[in-house]
């Protein structure tokens, strides 16, 4: 009984020193956050970049308003929000996560129309509890 019993704690010993296959254990659970983490970033990046292309797209809605003035040909509110989608249907946008609002407010003694543009970005990032994440902009150009 008393040499099986040294054999099982050298055998203990022997198994606690044994070190092989550690790294692997480590970067099992370093690995999984470092990769969850690029996914992020990447998917931050993208983020931004399609906010920017939203911008852009009020952008050309807005200089479309102003360089079309006239009380007899006004642009109307459903071709402000047509040359938001022309733009963001060539540049491979989902039309329906797309939403465009075109109004009119006044401040002061100034009339405005104003465009807001939103878009339903779905995230990839596992284990993150949000599935979707709405990007807008907004532009406000003087009524002529």
């Amino acid at each position: 009984m008393n040499t099986r019993r040294n054999w099982m704690m050298r055998a203990g010993w022997r198994f606690r020193r044994d070190e092989s296959g550690a790294s692997a254990v480590e970067f099992a659970f370093v690995g999984s956050i470092l990769i969850a983490c690029m996914l992020g970033v990447i998917q931050f990046g993208w983020a931004l970049q399609m906010r920017n292309e939203l911008g852009k797209a009020a952008d050309h809605a807005v200089r479309y308003v102003q360089l079309n003035p006239g009380a007899e040909d006004r642009v109307e509110d459903a071709d402000f929000e047509q040359k938001v989608r022309d733009y963001t249907d060539d540049h491979g946008y989902d039309p329906d996560r797309l939403s465009v609002e075109a109004g009119e407010t006044t401040v002061g003694d100034i009339d405005f129309r104003t465009l807001s543009v939103e878009y339903d970005m779905p995230l990839s990032i596992p284990g993150f509890p949000v599935s979707l994440v709405t990007l807008g902009v907004s532009r406000r150009t003087p009524d002529f």
